[in-house]
């Protein structure tokens, strides 16, 4: 007895950019940067006022790191801890919207089965 083979239609995915939309690739595009600016920030070893981060506890920690992510304070020249703060919130936001795209794509491909 022949044995038949059988070839399966598969399609390559592709790239997360070629699926989203002009919305979901810009919200890519912002999650990429603020997460290296987030990782950037959270790396440094000192606050701006030059005090170890790991001398640092509680409330004071949590604002020297928030500061680092914004730049470092604003009396160094950096964004200070609204800069931190609204990094955190886009890179948060972007997540989110890349999620919502990606929910949809996957909806649309289950209507098409």
């Amino acid at each position: 007895m022949r044995e038949e083979k059988t070839e399966l239609a598969v399609k390559r995915p592709k790239a997360m950019t070629e699926l989203l939309s002009k919305h979901g690739a810009k919200a890519l595009s912002i999650y990429k940067k603020t997460d290296a600016k987030i990782k950037k920030g959270l790396e440094k070893p000192t606050a701006s006022t030059g005090t170890p981060i790991s001398k640092l506890h509680g409330g004071p920690k949590f604002m020297a790191k928030l500061s680092n992510i914004g730049g470092g304070s604003i009396a160094t020249g950096g964004g200070g801890i609204r800069d931190g703060f609204n990094t955190i919130a886009e890179n948060v936001r972007a997540k989110e919207t890349i999620k919502i795209e990606l929910s949809h794509l996957a909806l649309e491909g289950d209507s098409e089965e």
